[in-house]
């Protein structure tokens, strides 16, 4: 308050010093008498003026002329004859002495520094929240040192260490990713080139729907794989984009009984049916086997009715495998067949008859004839309501054992098979078990033992929720590098994958060598993300301004912040970019490119239109 008194003192001084001098000026009017005015005028060469008298009424007579000096004369009697002014301006110097004088020092040797340190410490905080001091030492000053994956990896730092990493690092990442063994997957674009990583784990996508999963990842995938891959393609689009790439690769098989794809007539050799039964004829675990396509076949909870009609399906399919009443029919229509038009007594006399299969199938007839009415009744009403979706004519059409099925056993011998698996979406509900089924069979072609192959071959499970638990992809999952299957699971939220998989379902993130994210529109999958992302160190800068705003100073101290909010993980990977988790590597924020729009990828790909 003080200083706020002395400051206006010393504005308001000279002002008074100012209205001092102005009232001290004489008039530069003549005082003439009575019965007179100021006539004549006369300017004298000094720069005064010269003033007679004359008289009112008669202009010819004229009192002695009366002589008024110049302003600037005047201005210095009226300074310097007057002792008042004196004694003002004495007054303001010694105010002016008192006060200017310290507020010199003080912003000199006090106020400079600290508002200099002040813009220094703010400019430093944001230097370190955005990065540019981490991308500018690693890579602007430094540029001939050698890059390793451990460049990527976390700095350590007192309340957290994680970052992004910068986009001057895209070509030593892209030399990493060479280093790497296992499948190359592409995932966009980030710097000034294509983002790819090379894994011999799982990848994990977690999307919305209508996200464009397709265009921007499995698409691009399926342009550029050279080994063999299995596509859950529901629209048909990937096949119908990609075939004439994946026919360059090796073979292609497109299993489309309702002609989703619509292929053109130059490619309607690659539609083909599949029937499960006939990999099981010369299969040595073809009982495993056998139970694993029972169970694909029942959906539900494991309750006594769907576990019996799942050994039900399993001893009937094993009779019709081995039994030679079946030559030339050994497929599931005859399987439906056998449950809807033969009576349960006829049927289970005929497998007790059957002694193949190590005596599997004669055991089973004996066990379901001894079995009281009423629950064998239930159980194999169960059983042909969970194969009811064969009636379908055009899946029978697919279903039946024929010369020019899909033969996944070509995996095994390295053949790099294109498989395409189309079904409608409003058919995705009734036929989930027939792509159960198609899965599943895919799945144990290669992890029911191990394969050195010389590329894995991805599996592209999109909507992978709309199957249920399948165990096959639950073991597939568990499984590491040797089976030769790198499994790409889709799902729109962690939520699905919980209720799905139960206990199991944190595997699917941890098995992951590849995490992308983008789109969410689930608050507890952003949270989880965020969480995983980890967490970094910012510098949090506070100021403090004196009463009168003019003098202040501040502290700058670490503060632990997540790398990306939940919030920000639902919108800033909303449209156009995607965040990458990869095993060892630091976040990373990239580009989605549809494949249309990717110029690596021109001349490829076909109109799916």
């Amino acid at each position: 308050m003080a200083l706020r008194v002395w400051f206006v003192i010393a504005l308001i001084l000279p002002a008074l010093i100012a209205l001092q001098i102005v009232s001290a000026i004489p008039q530069p009017s003549p005082h003439c008498s009575e019965g007179y005015r100021p006539g004549v005028v006369m300017d004298l060469d000094w720069g005064g003026e010269v003033v007679a008298c004359v008289e009112t009424f008669n202009p010819r007579r004229y009192l002695p002329s009366t002589v008024i000096p110049p302003l600037w004369k005047r201005l210095v009697d009226a300074t310097v004859l007057n002792p008042f002014i004196y004694g003002l301006l004495a007054l303001h110097l010694v105010i002016a002495l008192i006060i200017y004088t310290p507020v010199t020092i003080f912003w000199v040797f006090i106020g400079f520094p600290l508002a200099t340190m002040r813009a220094y410490y703010s400019a430093i905080a944001a230097w370190d929240e955005f990065g540019a001091r981490r991308a500018l030492i690693r890579r602007r000053l430094f540029p001939g040192k050698t890059t390793s994956t451990q460049e990527f990896q976390s700095e350590s730092n007192n309340l957290g260490s994680a970052f992004f990493v910068p986009e001057s690092a895209a070509a030593a990442l892209r030399e990493a990713a060479l280093r790497q063994s296992g499948t190359v997957a592409a995932l966009g674009f980030f710097g000034d080139g294509p983002l790819s990583w090379t894994t011999d784990k799982h990848v994990l996508i977690l999307a919305s729907s209508r996200s464009g999963k397709g265009v921007s990842l499995i698409i691009p995938n399926l342009l550029t794989y050279p080994g063999g891959v299995f596509v859950l393609d529901p629209k048909g689009e990937n096949a119908r984009a990609t075939l004439r790439q994946r026919g360059a690769f090796g073979p292609v098989a497109v299993l489309d009984p309702w002609d989703v794809a619509r292929l053109p007539p130059a490619s309607q050799t690659a539609r083909r049916g599949f029937n499960p039964l006939a990999a099981l004829l010369d299969d040595p675990d073809r009982m495993p086997t056998a139970a694993a396509l029972a169970g694909a076949l029942v959906i539900g909870q494991d309750d006594h009715w769907n576990n019996a009609a799942r050994l039900l399906l399993r001893g009937i399919l094993l009779h019709v495998l081995t039994s030679p009443v079946y030559e030339g029919r050994r497929d599931l229509v005859t399987l439906r067949g056998l449950l809807m038009g033969t009576a349960p007594a006829d049927l289970f006399a005929a497998m007790r008859a059957n002694p193949a299969a190590g005596g599997l199938v004669q055991q089973c007839g004996e066990g379901f004839a001894s079995t009281p009415d009423v629950e064998l009744g239930s159980i194999v009403s169960a059983a042909r309501v969970q194969t009811m979706f064969l009636d379908d004519p055009a899946l029978q059409n697919a279903l039946r054992e024929q010369g020019n099925g899909i033969d996944f056993g070509q995996w095994r011998d390295d053949v790099p098979l294109s498989v395409f698996v189309c079904l409608p979406a409003p058919y995705m509900q009734t036929f989930s078990r027939w792509l159960r089924l198609v899965v599943t069979a895919a799945l144990n072609s290669l992890t029911t033992r191990q394969h050195r192959l010389q590329r894995a071959v991805q599996f592209h499970l999109d909507e992978l929720a709309t199957l249920g638990r399948l165990e096959a992809v639950e073991t597939a999952i568990g499984l590491a590098a040797g089976y030769g299957v790198q499994v790409w699971s889709v799902f729109q939220d962690l939520g699905q994958i919980r209720d799905l998989y139960r206990a199991r379902a944190p595997s699917f993130w941890s098995n992951a060598g590849i995490r992308a994210v983008f789109n969410l529109q689930d608050v507890e999958t952003a949270e989880y993300v965020s969480r995983l992302a980890g967490t970094t160190t910012v510098q949090v800068y506070s100021s403090q301004r004196s009463a009168i705003g003019l003098i202040g100073g501040g502290t700058s101290a670490p503060t632990a912040r997540p790398l990306v909010l939940p919030d920000e993980v639902m919108m800033r990977y909303a449209k156009g970019t995607l965040l990458v988790l990869l095993d060892g590597i630091s976040p990373i924020e990239a580009r989605r490119v549809p494949y249309y729009e990717n110029p690596n990828l021109r001349g490829l790909w076909d109109d799916p239109r």
